[in-house]
């Protein structure tokens, strides 16, 4: 790191970023003004981030900010958008000035990523700093936890104060202690806390390992995060979940093609815990019948209705994506649809087609395969549950999710170098 780095900015930036780090897990959308969309804490601290390097920019006369390839990927994925709106409204499709509502989206992934690799770059110690990130993560679930029990059991009757603010679809069966209730968190939506939760475990199963100290912390932690997905009864992230532990416990137990015996002596007791706690809840508590079922039906998915359902609305958007296959037609904000997408990849297609799709994965993949990173295997681990979760829910267009996504790829895709601005 750069000595002549004053610590009052790396501090500044520090308290910023982990705020925005907390935010994104347990602050709700903010309505303010009725007709405007609402908005969110962190993008009131990204607003405080930029005007912070601007001030210090006039009065120092100079700021430091981490810089990479991934950010300039980023900023040209918006020529791509810029010609899929094009050719939809070419194509008569109801294109409006609120498909650029996108490059406002890519903004805010595009300030908390440089958040999140100008803090690791000029930090005295880049994987102290790191771990710092993930530990803040989970330190706040704890408390997202407690959120969501309190909602499932309706504790102290709190969810009539707020639920209807938070989740209107939702509040009827959390106000009414319904068992197969479906709490949403702040988040306002159960699969979206769901896949929250799916981040949790993959990261509390990966310090768990990789931490000398606070293990008993962890496995509480991981505990409490699995206990959470089950109470969102979301099988998407469910199903993402398992997917997701599976590609980093197979990744953490091979080192060069041999068994990492370290590994099976640190996850092999915690596993057995685990199994233990699973055959004690589904032998002498009702969790079989108020909250299990709903993920017995992925074992039929031809008998759930909820899935046949989705296999339905797909139709009307793969008929556009085959109208328009190479770029899409944009994201059509105001346009009329019978259902919603339901599946982000195809989301994704008939926005920016084949190419805006690709790309994307382009972005992410190439350069984690190319790192030499101790995350590289965490990482890939969140992007393959985020693939998978994708299928039938979303996260890319998630302004919750999506940041925290980022968050964990600048943990292995960070700044190789920083620049310095002046003048």
């Amino acid at each position: 790191m750069n000595t002549t780095i004053p610590k009052k900015f790396i501090k500044t930036i520090r308290v910023l970023f982990h705020t925005v780090l907390i935010s994104l897990i347990i602050t709700p959308n903010i309505g303010m003004i009725p007709g405007i969309p609402n908005i969110r804490v962190e993008e009131i601290l990204i607003v405080i981030f930029m005007l912070y390097l601007v001030v210090n920019l006039c009065v120092k006369k100079k700021i430091i900010i981490g810089i990479n390839y991934f950010q300039v990927f980023l900023i040209a994925f918006l020529i791509i958008i810029s010609l899929s709106m094009l050719i939809g409204s070419l194509n008569n499709y109801n294109t409006s000035l609120a498909d650029f509502n996108q490059f406002i989206r890519i903004l805010k992934y595009l300030t908390i990523y440089t958040m999140a690799i100008t803090l690791i770059k000029l930090s005295k110690d880049s994987q102290a700093e790191k771990n710092r990130i993930i530990n803040t993560i989970l330190n706040t679930s704890i408390i997202l936890f407690i959120i969501v029990i309190q909602q499932y059991f309706n504790l102290f009757n709190l969810n009539e104060q707020y639920i209807h603010l938070i989740a209107p679809t939702q509040d009827e069966t959390l106000l009414a202690g319904d068992a197969n209730a479906r709490v949403v968190g702040m988040y306002g939506n159960p699969n979206e806390l769901g896949f929250l939760f799916v981040i949790t475990v993959i990261l509390s199963i990966y310090m768990l390992y990789n931490s000398k100290t606070h293990r008993l912390k962890y496995t509480l932690i991981l505990i409490m995060q699995i206990s959470g997905l089950f109470f969102t009864l979301s099988r998407s992230a469910f199903l993402a979940m398992v997917i997701g532990v599976l590609i980093l416990i197979i990744g953490m137990a091979l080192r060069n093609t041999s068994i990492n015996v370290n590994f099976i002596k640190r996850i092999l007791p915690i596993s057995l815990i685990l199994i233990i706690i699973a055959t004690i809840t589904l032998n002498f508590t009702n969790f079989s019948n108020e909250i299990w079922w709903r993920f017995a039906e992925l074992n039929n998915l031809e008998a759930s209705t909820s899935w046949q359902a989705r296999l339905s609305n797909w139709d009307e958007n793969i008929d556009i994506i085959e109208d328009n296959p190479i770029f899409g037609v944009g994201p059509l904000r105001r346009a009329d649809f019978e259902f919603a997408a339901d599946n982000e990849w195809l989301l994704l297609l008939r926005s920016y087609g084949l190419i805006g799709t690709l790309y994307l994965i382009f972005i992410f993949f190439v350069p984690i395969l190319k790192a030499k990173s101790n995350y590289k295997k965490l990482t890939i681990a969140v992007l393959t549950a985020v693939m998978v979760f994708m299928i039938p829910a979303a996260v890319f267009h998630s302004l919750k999710l999506f940041p925290l996504v980022l968050i964990i790829f600048a943990l292995t895709v960070d700044s190789k170098k920083a620049i310095t601005i002046s003048i």
